[in-house]
């Protein structure tokens, strides 16, 4: 699928989407799953949430504002096989997209750690060793592009879709994969028909920036160089080179100026806060400090543009 290179979004400031939910809306939470408050008290914690993290990011800098995944909870439901829970997700994606389309939201980030387990070679070892799977790992990614791009054909025009990848943000900022993107970044970068990508480059799990040289000159990266998962807050100046160490790989192979290369380059951190109900390892403080400095390096690279 050919498409010019997508901007605003994204912005050159952006955050993956959880962010560290109040107290005030755990301990509702905790009561609603033991039937002791009702639907509706729920829902007014969890408005509350979302109006606070909403002006968090705005007096951030954010111009991309979402509800922090304030809300969110996992389902219960099972399918019998991929094939038909990957036809119910491509039609669920497509009608979804749609809606929000129709009530116009032009901004889309789709979350999916689960295409990092295929950078870890004893996953892959251990998935492949197993006679009980039907396909490969090899036959399973292809599965995953082929899922994406069939959701893509009925992407409505002038929607920006991103996709984000990572290794897991469990409680206490523990991860479940590690490997870097090498394995799966030619495919991934070229074949995948998103507008962005969202990757992490925190932490050395996740490896250099080298398997940047694949992406497409009509594909944008949203570099994840700040930690959501510890407290530290990274050196500003060392933040900055990692950036420009990935141009210099996206201008390398395809003989690009490194300044045009910085043109499809975008900065966060490097997945949410809060992707299970009790957060990260951090405190509010920290998570803060963090978005400003994601702002801040934004604006060193990019003076002037949001």
């Amino acid at each position: 699928m050919a498409f010019p290179l997508h901007r605003n979004p994204p912005f050159r400031a952006e955050h993956v989407g959880s962010l560290l939910r109040p107290d005030y809306l755990l301990e509702v939470r905790h009561a609603w799953n033991d039937k002791k408050c009702s639907n509706a008290q729920s829902h007014e914690a969890e408005d509350r949430a979302v109006n606070e993290v909403v002006k968090l990011q705005q007096d951030c800098g954010f111009r991309a504002i979402n509800d922090g995944e304030e809300g969110s909870a996992y389902p219960k439901d099972i399918y019998r096989n991929d094939d038909e829970y990957f036809a119910d997700v491509v039609a669920a994606y497509q009608t979804e997209l749609q809606i929000l389309y129709d009530h116009g939201l032009r901004n889309v980030q789709i979350d999916d750690p689960n295409m990092c387990y295929f950078c870890n070679e004893k996953m892959i070892e251990n998935f492949n060793n197993d006679k009980l799977n039907a396909r490969t790992t090899d036959e399973l990614f292809t599965k995953y592009i082929n899922v994406y791009n069939k959701i893509m054909t009925q992407c409505p025009q002038g929607m920006h879709i991103g996709l984000h990848l990572c290794r897991g943000n469990l409680v206490k900022s523990r991860h479940f994969t590690e490997g870097p993107y090498d394995r799966i970044t030619k495919e991934l970068l070229q074949k995948v028909n998103v507008h962005t990508f969202h990757l992490e480059f925190d932490t050395e799990r996740a490896g250099g920036c080298e398997p940047l040289q694949y992406l497409p000159h009509n594909k944008n990266v949203v570099l994840g160089v700040v930690s959501s998962k510890y407290p530290e807050l990274e050196n500003f100046d060392a933040t900055v080179a990692r950036v420009y160490d990935a141009a210099g790989y996206i201008s390398k192979r395809s003989g690009r100026s490194e300044m045009e290369a910085l043109e499809q380059i975008c900065v966060s951190p490097q997945c949410g806060f809060a992707s299970h109900s009790s957060g990260n390892a951090v405190g509010v403080d920290d998570m803060v400090a963090k978005m400003r400095l994601v702002r801040r390096v934004a604006d060193k690279i990019w003076p002037g543009d949001v």
